[in-house]
């Protein structure tokens, strides 16, 4: 009992400690937002390109999650000058992304239309047409919240993202407000489920990015030929309501600024009628078809997250 007491004190520092970093990292990014929006966008497109550059060697931490999960992928197929170089282009793309979604209210829905090219926008069009509704399957590749403003404001699909709310709640209010500004309509996990249903038996589109590592259960598939935890609840999912599944990517050019949006042709699963074993059919079919578009472009993936079980 008395140590219980004693460790009270400890416990509110270390809450008070974690609340004044992310207040503090809230309150640098809005400085950091301010003034790169008082620059052209295409000088402050260069400078977040360096800092993201700087970013992979003043975070170790972070350079070291990225290093180690490109040497598990590409072991034996990549050497490590080409790791280093593709670690180096994570930071350097992230620090790209920020910079369109903050400056989204200058350039707008225009700028979408003259540097987002779309591939095969029949593929999404016609997915409707079976009255299912459609989950549209992504991942943290490129610059995917460019993804779904694009499907939004170009496609003009209804759609509704399923996102993962951040940790810092002064951070998730301010991207919450871009993502509205952008025109994407968004729910957060944990909190979908019958929301979802609904949805799809409105014959509407959900968007799912099912490329990360999960906590609770989930089903183990090969990524990259390791296993990796894939979303038990995506697979019931889709067993269930027989939502049809279009793969849909979007990927930066080499223009640096242009981006170009490819939806693929639906996913085809096979059923035995065993739901643990179909589930697991399903897993694996959606997340090779997540590796196939990293593998075209791996330095435009979020590699320093441990998507691998004991990463």
């Amino acid at each position: 009992m008395e140590s219980e007491q004693n460790n009270r004190p400890k416990k509110k520092r270390r809450r008070l400690l974690k609340y004044f970093r992310r207040y503090m990292l809230y309150l640098l990014t809005l400085c950091l937002r301010r003034a790169l929006l008082l620059l052209p966008f295409s000088l402050a497109f260069r400078i977040t390109s360096f800092l993201g550059f700087l970013a992979y060697y003043c975070l170790p931490g972070e350079r070291q999650k990225t290093v180690l999960n490109l040497k598990r992928a590409f072991s034996g197929e990549k050497t490590q000058k080409e790791i280093k170089r593709i670690a180096r282009g994570v930071f350097v793309n992230s620090g790209r992304s920020l910079t369109e979604v903050i400056f989204w209210h200058k350039l707008g829905i225009e700028h979408l239309r003259t540097h987002v090219n779309i591939v095969n926008p029949e593929n999404l069009v016609k997915a409707f047409d079976s009255g299912r509704g459609v989950i549209g399957l992504t991942a943290h590749l490129g610059n995917w919240e460019y993804l779904a403003a694009a499907i939004a404001n170009l496609l003009k699909i209804k759609f509704v993202v399923i996102a993962r709310a951040l940790s810092n709640p002064w951070l998730n209010r301010l991207l919450e407000k871009t993502r509205l500004s952008m025109g994407v309509n968004f729910i957060y996990r944990g909190q979908s489920g019958l929301e979802v249903l609904r949805r799809l038996k409105r014959n509407e589109g959900l968007g799912i990015l099912a490329d990360q590592n999960i906590r609770g259960e989930g089903i183990y598939v090969d990524f990259f030929g390791h296993p990796a935890k894939t979303h038990k609840e995506l697979s019931e999912l889709i067993l269930r309501t027989g939502a049809i599944v279009v793969p849909m990517f979007i990927m930066r050019n080499k223009s640096l600024t242009e981006h170009t949006v490819i939806i693929d042709n639906p996913l085809i699963f096979e059923f035995t009628g065993d739901k643990e074993q179909d589930m697991k059919n399903i897993s694996a079919v959606y997340t090779s078809m997540i590796e196939k578009y990293i593998r075209r472009n791996p330095e435009q993936w979020m590699w320093m997250h441990n998507r691998w079980e004991d990463g």
